[in-house]
């Protein structure tokens, strides 16, 4: 909701057109870059006279651009901004939201030394983020690196800014953040490292953040909570570092966590236990480990541990399941229920089910 005193072409008014697609991302950097430049020609707005977090809180929280928006305004207050010719500034900003642009295409395109300023590198940093160009982010941080702008006014580390909670942000882009110190570690970057879908990326950002000072091992429940975590929600990699690190002893029922919280996949994590600790595929399990006690974090939300619990009532899957194969058709995981009869898996306690949930 636009605020009263919005008015034409100002930051958030600009953001919220742009969320609309009301305007082009041409149209978005020019309105927002006119408020660069020397001060006798920079565009101004009533909402410019107010303190300068004030603007920035709403704005960050703006839609998709909000947060590029914000970087920007930022930029009114480096140095450089009172030099800079706005119009060689907006295709550089608009080949920084476009995918296919590279670290080549924008260091061709960036003149005024940009990129040595902390402020503008780190909208154009912003600018790629939001914008789903990782490959140009990670350039950018990584790339002849800047010192990082200081909290106040760096976007990854300010308390007002949305970026802080940005879970969108591919794990790999955060261990970029956290070694070139524009990121500070975090718990939550913890998590997100040990859930990452990219094992690579999930391992650099865990080994970023133990670079960084992160003490791994300062959390009691990480020993137990982190690998049962990744076990449902990544890849080998981080599964193999976490437990390498915590020095987990991989057993049996390993396998039936796997799939036990999840609709499709996993195959790749089930064929990595099978192959590296030679588990047994028809362990059954006598325990009374539920489809929701492998994911801590599920498991620490009474109100999205309730919504999956009425989803799987309404599916009709409450029963608990008892091996790996029992899971994945519990689940209707017919990916994992393929896989895991061409290792050897017997029906055994799946045989009561419906076969149409694993051989479609």
């Amino acid at each position: 909701m636009e605020t009263s005193q919005d008015t034409p072409g100002c930051y958030h008014h600009t953001a919220s057109q742009y969320d609309q697609n009301l305007i082009s991302t041409q149209v978005f950097f020019s309105q927002c870059l006119s408020h660069l430049g020397p001060t006798s020609s920079r565009v101004h707005h009533q909402e410019d006279t107010e303190p300068l977090t004030q603007q920035l809180r709403p704005l960050f929280w703006k839609g998709q651009f909000g947060p590029v928006a914000a970087a920007i305004k930022l930029c009114e207050t480096d140095p450089l901004a009172e030099s800079i010719t706005v119009e060689e500034l907006v295709p550089l900003f608009v080949a920084c939201a476009t995918a296919p642009a590279t670290i080549e295409t924008i260091q061709a395109s960036a003149s005024q030394n940009i990129l040595a300023s902390p402020l503008f590198r780190q909208a154009l940093i912003v600018t790629s983020l939001k914008s789903g160009n990782d490959p140009l982010a990670r350039a950018l941080i990584t790339h002849a690196p800047a010192t990082p702008p200081p909290p106040e006014t760096c976007v990854f580390k300010m308390h007002l800014s949305s970026l802080v909670e940005e879970e969108e942000i591919p794990a790999g882009a955060w261990a970029a953040l956290v070694t070139a110190g524009w990121a500070a570690p975090s718990a939550k970057l913890v998590l997100w490292g040990a859930s990452s879908s990219s094992g690579p990326d999930g391992v650099a950002l865990l080994e970023a953040l133990a670079a960084a000072g992160y003490d791994m091992h300062a959390n009691a429940t990480y020993r137990e909570a982190l690998p049962s975590l990744a076990l449902v929600t990544s890849e080998p990699e981080v599964i193999a570092h976490l437990f390498a690190l915590y020095g987990v002893v991989p057993t049996s029922d390993m396998l039936v966590q796997a799939v036990e919280a999840r609709d499709a996949g996993r195959v790749e994590v089930l064929r990595w236990l099978l192959d590296t600790y030679a588990l047994d595929v028809n362990y059954v399990r006598t325990g009374g480990r539920g489809p929701f006690d492998a994911d801590p974090a599920r498991a620490g939300d009474p109100r999205e541990r309730a919504e999956m619990e009425h989803a799987v009532r309404q599916a009709g899957r409450l029963e608990k399941p008892r091996t790996a194969l029992h899971a994945a058709v519990l689940r209707g995981n017919a990916e994992a229920c393929e896989f895991l009869r061409g290792r050897g898996a017997v029906d055994g306690a799946a045989s009561e089910l419906r076969r149409d949930l694993y051989d479609k």
